[in-house]
């Protein structure tokens, strides 16, 4: 259900942008979705549960349904990005929810999904440790969990101030370190099974990328 009470961090960014993102992503040639598709797809079969951490308007969401029969359910901290993607009847109303991955707690038990996914969002995300916990407790015991965010393994941390594309806001995105976030998910039993960094694009100048996909081990 779309439903949190807390005041969200830049939102009027991403509600601003919800009825262009798709066309403008297609036409940047942001090739990051793909890749976290790619990875993801092999795994993929139908009757499985997949939570997509930033679902935005399903862009990416629709894509896995459209590979296998697949139950589909996703966090965002935009509402108008969430409205939007309910009007696309792509994911049930109660299967979204209003979160922000710094402080909130994703309303979903424990260890029942098959596939978590999340594309550039942790790169926004200062508390990277409590979004990481959230991901690997959502996981399921063999799940998957499959993220592409900004940045290299040369970064170790950094933090940047980014305008939106309309010269507007400032906000603020983070260099998050590919080590510490591997050891991050292996404190929950998720090992790694591919880790790299790839060239996207955003306005037509590259821009790098790392994409990590690991596999949730039974507990010892």
């Amino acid at each position: 259900m779309i439903s949190n009470g807390q005041e969200l961090v830049s939102t009027d960014i991403y509600n601003g942008w919800a009825e262009n993102y798709e066309r403008d992503i297609t036409d940047m040639g942001w090739s990051a979705p793909g890749e976290i598709l790619k990875n993801a797809a092999p795994h993929l079969e139908d009757g499985q549960k997949v939570f997509e951490a930033g679902i935005g308007t399903g862009f990416l969401a629709d894509k896995f349904m459209s590979v296998a029969n697949v139950e589909v359910k996703g966090c965002d901290i935009s509402a108008k990005m969430l409205d939007l993607c309910l009007r696309k009847g792509r994911v049930p109303y109660d299967h979204l929810s209003l979160v922000d991955l710094n402080t909130d707690d994703v309303p979903e038990e424990s260890a029942q999904f098959d596939h978590v996914i999340s594309c550039g969002v942790l790169e926004y995300v200062e508390n990277i440790d409590h979004a990481l916990d959230e991901l690997a407790r959502l996981t399921a015991e063999g799940g998957i969990i499959t993220l592409a965010y900004e940045g290299t393994f040369e970064e170790k941390g950094s933090r940047a101030i980014r305008k939106d594309k309309s010269g507007g806001d400032f906000f603020n995105y983070y260099h998050h370190c590919p080590e510490d976030l591997e050891d991050a998910l292996r404190e929950h039993g998720i090992f790694p099974q591919s880790h790299y960094t790839f060239q996207s694009i955003a306005d037509g100048e590259p821009i790098n990328y790392t994409l990590y996909q690991g596999v949730k081990l039974p507990a010892p």
